[in-house]
């Protein structure tokens, strides 16, 4: 009679039920793993950096006021920047009344003039200028004779609709990225045109579209 053949006390041969003890390690393992990933410690996020180069402030509790009476509205900047409001009261002329200019650099005509620009300049000029209470943001525009802008997108500060249009024109050597962003108030239109220098790739650094952004949040007409 040949030998019978060895059983495991469930009636399942040894090696089958060796094959078995080995899957069941593996799932095992697998939990475990999965466990370890989904429960380990995770580490602490580091805080937001407030600086941005040259050691501007992204906080706006820290930025200075500007506020004007003629045409009525005021906004916040960086305390380290520069601003140049010697126009910015000036009556309409033209159609185009005050002007005032902002800058992270210091002396930003003799900078323009010298024709050689830092790769961090960031100028922020805004315009006020009279219009028809008739007159949308598009008809501006067209006006105005604006080129046709790399892309447009409609905007809401301080209450008051408006449109963005992003440029990049060349400047002795350098490239420059334009945003302009105008805002619409019964017969007036705020115009800021925000410029940047040496643009990567058509995208402002992250610290620098916060300060714009920033800025135009800040914006409110009294």
């Amino acid at each position: 009679m040949p030998d019978e053949m060895s059983v495991t006390p469930f009636g399942e041969p040894a090696v089958q039920r060796k094959n078995y003890l080995i899957i069941a390690a593996i799932i095992i393992a697998v939990i475990l793993f999965v466990s370890w990933l989904v429960f380990k410690p995770k580490p602490e996020p580091s805080p937001p950096s407030s600086e941005s180069p040259g050691g501007l402030s992204t906080e706006q509790t820290d930025w200075q006021v500007y506020s004007n009476g003629k045409y009525g509205y005021t906004f916040k900047y960086p305390k380290s920047w520069y601003l140049d409001a010697t126009n910015a009261e000036k009556d309409f002329i033209d159609n185009l009344g005050g002007e005032l200019i902002l800058s992270n650099k210091e002396n930003l005509p003799a900078l323009l003039e010298s024709g050689s620009l830092p790769s961090d300049l960031i100028t922020l000029t805004l315009s006020v200028y009279q219009t028809s209470s008739q007159t949308s943001v598009e008809q501006f525009i067209k006006d105005e004779k604006y080129n046709p802008p790399l892309s447009q997108s409609p905007v809401y500060y301080a209450n008051l609709p408006g449109r963005q249009l992003l440029y990049t024109m060349p400047q002795d050597n350098t490239e420059v990225l334009n945003i302009i962003t105008i805002l619409k108030q019964n017969v007036k239109m705020f115009v800021f045109s925000y410029n940047s220098f040496k643009p990567d790739k058509l995208k402002l650094p992250d610290e620098v579209q916060t300060i714009h952004d920033e800025i135009l949040k800040s914006f409110e007409i009294k």
